[in-house]
């Protein structure tokens, strides 16, 4: 891509490097193709490790791509989703964001915001994923507490 208004970002993770690694640098997890329009900053192909969504790098991601926005005069950030069983992480990330998946003629899907409204964007998506892993805490704590109290009456 050798064109000015067309970006490629490599996404690395030192949480997950391989101790095996050679090279000494974290491995790829992720990859951002987007390009720049008249108006519009848009994500074209937004691929990341599913292991490790949730983990807050899509945001960062996301962050990348608005800070690359505001750099090129652009208005507006672009997410453009491809409809397929294979991405519903991705689409619920994308629901997360707050500001509605767009279906398109073609069946595909966006969602696009504000380039100076990311840092709200990206707070609500946080506070989103923090509500989502507490209603998840609870069931596993119940989980537990049943299996002890199981235990604890079959020794009895």
């Amino acid at each position: 891509m050798s064109r000015p208004d067309h970006h490629v970002l490599q996404v690395r993770a030192e949480e997950v490097r391989q101790a095996c690694d050679l090279a000494h640098q974290a491995p790829l997890v992720g990859l951002l193709v987007c390009h720049a329009d008249e108006e519009d900053f848009i994500a074209d192909g937004f691929i990341l490790d599913e292991a490790l969504l949730g983990r807050g790098i899509e945001r960062a991601m996301v962050r990348a791509l608005a800070d690359l926005a505001l750099a090129s005069g652009c208005g507006a950030v672009v997410l453009h989703l491809r409809r397929s069983v294979l991405n519903l992480a991705a689409r619920a990330f994308y629901a997360s964001l707050g500001v509605g998946l767009d279906n398109l003629p073609s069946g595909d899907m966006e969602v696009a915001f504000a380039s100076l409204a990311a840092d709200d964007v990206l707070a609500r998506a946080e506070r989103r994923a923090l509500k989502r892993r507490a209603r998840m805490a609870v069931p596993m704590q119940m989980q537990r507490a049943q299996r002890s109290r199981f235990v604890s009456e079959k020794e009895v």
